[in-house]
Order: structure tokens, then sequence, then C-alpha cells
């Protein structure tokens, strides 16, 4: 009889061990997933970036990274012939959120070259949400070094913040970024910048409709040609 409550016993103990193995070599992947999902709102149009390459990464392309103007560029590629070009751009991200994924939109693909193009979402004018210009510029910094300690001698290309008639009443902490970012990439080795702040604009120097969609906020065809134009005369300066 004591020997049978033993086993029982035994049996028991092996169940709950076992559970308890099962459960925790379950639950980290199930947290770490869920816990990615939560923190980084971007984590899901990064994945699906991610796996768009089928585990085959092209490499020597200039990569595009940014904001939803860089994301709603559809004819990206093919605008930047004969560069190769892959838009990495994604939601309404901001500068952090770039430097949070240089290892794996920017790294794995060995690019010829990085264009950015953020900061217009972290200088948002909400209250309690937006950034200073000069938030925007120490971080724009970071992420430019943080690319050319991981990636030594490729050019990276900034893409000034342009003026919206959405976002007009910040444009001055905005001007005061590109100001910033301006001083810094024309002291740094192989770092860029790119204005188009001024060809954005009408006689007046407000934004000008006829380069904007109708949310007042993103290039319209008429402004992506303009970026385009600009752009690749950058890229072939340094590239060709």
């Amino acid at each position: 009889m004591k020997r049978t409550k033993r086993w029982i016993s035994l049996s028991v103990c092996l169940i709950v061990v076992g559970f308890v193995v099962v459960y925790h070599s379950w639950t980290p992947v199930v947290y770490s997933t869920y816990q990615a999902a939560k923190l980084n709102p971007w984590e899901k149009e990064v994945r699906r970036i991610e796996s768009s390459y089928g585990g085959h990464y092209p490499q020597g392309a200039v990569v595009f990274i940014g904001s939803s103007s860089i994301r709603a560029w559809r004819t990206l590629e093919s605008d930047m012939s004969p560069f190769k070009a892959v838009n990495h751009g994604f939601g309404g991200s901001g500068i952090r959120d770039a430097i949070n994924y240089i290892d794996r939109l920017i790294v794995p693909f060995h690019p010829a070259a990085v264009v950015c193009f953020t900061g217009t979402n972290d200088i948002n004018g909400i209250p309690g949400k937006t950034r200073t210009g000069r938030e925007v510029y120490k971080d724009t910094a970071y992420f430019i070094q943080k690319v050319q300690r991981r990636l030594p001698g490729v050019p990276v290309f900034y893409v000034s913040i342009t003026p919206t008639e959405l976002r007009w009443k910040v444009w001055n902490e905005a001007r005061t970024a590109n100001k910033l970012i301006k001083s810094y990439c024309d002291k740094r080795k192989g770092v860029y910048y790119i204005d188009l702040a001024a060809l954005m604009v009408n006689a007046k120097g407000m934004p000008d409709p006829k380069y904007y969609k109708k949310d007042k906020l993103h290039p319209n065809e008429a402004g992506y040609r303009v970026w385009t134009d600009v752009i690749k005369r950058a890229l072939a300066e340094e590239l060709m």
C-alpha cells in the first residue's frame, strides 16, 4: 500500500515537472512575440518587409528607410534607375524606429548607400507626443553614427523634413531640425544632406499644394518627381 502511494506521488511529481518544463520552453516564444508587437507597433510591418525577400536579401542596393512617405513611394525602384534600390519605409515611423531596425532593414543588405527620410512624424504638433528639432537632430546623428559603425565606408544620405500644410504650425521646429542636421552632415565624412524643403514651397514660401496629396502631408506624383530628380542627382554625384 505504501509502495503504491509512493508510486502515485512520484508520478504526480513527474507530471508537474514535465508541465513546468513544457510551459517554460513554450512561454518565452509567445512572450517575446507579444512583447515585440506591444512595444513596437511596426514589428508586423517590418517582418512583412523581411519575409518579402524569401530569405534571399539583395546585396549592394541603395536602401531607402523612413516613414510613410517612403513606404507610399510605389515607383521608387523604377524612379531610381539605373541605381538598384529597395524600399524599406514603414508606417508612420520616427527616427528612433529607424534606429531600432538598422540591424534588420539595413545591415543584412550590405547596401551601396543608405537614404533616410524621417523626423516629420516626430515633430507632429500633437500635445504630449511631439518632439523638438534638437531632439530629432540628436537621434538622427545617432542613427548616422550607428549605420557607419555597422557599415564602414557606406555613404548615408539624409533627406530633409519637408514643409506640409497639415503640420505647418510646427514647421519652425522642423526647420530647426533640418538646420542642425545639415550642419552635422556637412562636417561628417560620407554623410550627405539632401534639401527638399526649398523645392516643395510656392512663391510665398508656403507648402505648394501641387506637390501634395489631398491629405496635405504626403507627396503626390508631382512631388515624387521632385524627390526623384534631387535624390538621384545626389546619388550620382557620390556613387558614379
